[in-house]
């Protein structure tokens, strides 16, 4: 077997690749959630949708976006601070407050 065989046998085997888009669009990024390898102490991230099941949040510099469930069994919570900023914990369970599209949240 010539080389050329061989590489292209192991590409048929390791399947199909990942493509780039040819529109022109980036990817966006995945979403993050609570808990897991999510934002880094301090971030801020803009309140980007809320509803009955969950609360996103995205990070204005980077475009990935971390969902927050609003089961208060979940890890994930965003409590205000005395002075009213909003503050998320990741690992801590609880509720998410009503919070505004818009609103700043700061990792804590």
């Amino acid at each position: 077997m010539r080389l050329s065989e061989i590489n292209q046998e192991l590409a048929e085997m390791a399947g199909p690749t990942g493509t780039t888009p040819t529109t022109g669009a980036t990817p966006s990024a995945p979403p993050s959630v609570a808990g897991s390898n999510g934002p880094g102490k301090g971030e801020q991230l803009t309140v980007q949708k809320q509803d009955k099941k969950q609360t996103t949040l995205v990070n204005k510099k980077t475009g990935i976006q971390t969902v927050i469930p609003n089961d208060p069994q979940s890890a994930g919570k965003i409590q205000r601070s005395p002075t009213g900023q909003a503050m998320l914990y990741q690992k801590a369970q609880g509720s998410v407050p009503q919070v505004k599209v818009g609103d700043q949240v700061t990792v804590a």
